[in-house]
C-alpha cells in the first residue's frame, strides 16, 4: 500500500493485522461527509461523536452485506473488486511483520 508522503495515515512497526474499510462511490456519501472533520492528524480518523460513529457503523454494515466479487492475482500481487450498484464497500486485512 502506498501512503502519500506527509500523510497522517501510517502503519506502525508492530506485527499484526491492520483492518481497513474501503468505500468507492461515484457520488458524495452523506454519512462519510458528516465525519470528514475527524480526518486529520490529531484525531487520525477516530470518530468520537457516538451518533456519528453509530451512523458510520450502520452504513458499513448495510453496504457490506452485499459481498463484492473479488479476483486475486498472486503473481501480480493485485486484487480486483467488482460490485453492482452506486456504492461499493469492502474491507481489507493487511498483515505485516
Amino acid at each position: 500500500m502506498q501512503i502519500p508522503e506527509g500523510s497522517w495515515l501510517i502503519l506502525d512497526k508492530e506485527r499484526g493485522t491492520e483492518k481497513l474499510w474501503l468505500v468507492w462511490s461515484g457520488q458524495t456519501v452523506g454519512e462519510l461527509e458528516a465525519v470528514k472533520e475527524f480526518v486529520n492528524e490529531k484525531d487520525q480518523g477516530a470518530i468520537t461523536d457516538p451518533e456519528k460513529a453509530r451512523a458510520i457503523q450502520e452504513f458499513l454494515t448495510k453496504h457490506a452485506s452485499v459481498e463484492p466479487q473479488r479476483e486475486e492475482d498472486r503473481l501480480k500481487k493485485q486484487v480486483t473488486v467488482k460490485a453492482r450498484g452506486d456504492v461499493l464497500v469492502t474491507h481489507l486485512e493487511l498483515e505485516h511483520q
